[in-house]
């Protein structure tokens, strides 16, 4: 397959065919997926039939933690034919919009509108104690080993921006480094040995 120039791709000068071409190409030779010429379609009025049938056509894509979502490739979510199917990670399904998808800016501001007067930042006192009320008899305390190689594996290959990078430095200007101070330390030992007792 030939690079795409992604630089100088004007997908509002191509045809739709054009542009469901280069995406399917793309999808095979970067993204390794098995793409299936099928015609059959789910014409049920069910608005997620569509996964009916990709579960059908690539069920071991839905095996495993992470989340699957059903691309319509030709980005008609009423064309539920299987060739117009493909099975990508969130994260792969927002790149596809992104390069192929010649409304996505317009779609990222309806998005943005929508967003606009809901509150952003700390929680209300209400929303507090609904997640408090929420939280109340579920199990406090460390995580267990699957938990933190669960949160461990989702972090890997993150990285913070610089504006986050520059807040953790702010939030950590003139607090202590390096080892704990003797008080810290007893108190850990005293929470340490009440923990123990209580098994």
């Amino acid at each position: 397959m030939e690079e795409i120039d992604f630089e100088n791709l004007d997908l509002k000068s191509m045809t739709p065919e054009e542009i469901v071409s280069l995406e399917k190409e793309y999808l095979i030779n970067v993204l390794g997926k098995n793409l299936i010429d099928s015609e059959e379609r789910d014409d049920r009025k069910n608005p997620t039939g569509y996964r009916v049938l990709a579960m059908k056509y690539w069920p071991e894509e839905f095996e495993g933690e992470e989340k699957k979502c059903v691309h319509h490739i030709d980005f008609n979510h009423s064309n539920n034919i299987v060739s117009n199917l493909v099975v990508l990670t969130y994260k792969e399904h927002k790149l596809i919009h992104r390069l192929f998808d010649p409304d996505y800016e317009e779609y990222c501001n309806n998005i943005s509108e929508s967003q606009k007067g809901k509150p952003k930042g700390p929680c209300s006192e209400e929303c507090k104690k609904k997640i408090s009320e929420a939280l109340k008899d579920k199990p406090k305390g460390p995580c267990s080993e699957e938990h933190k190689n669960k949160l461990s594996e989702s972090h890997k290959g993150k990285t913070h921006t610089e504006e986050t990078k520059k807040k953790i430095s702010e939030s950590t200007k003139g607090k202590p480094k390096g080892p704990c101070s003797e008080e810290h330390k007893n108190k850990l030992s005293e929470s340490l040995k009440r923990k123990h007792q209580h098994k």
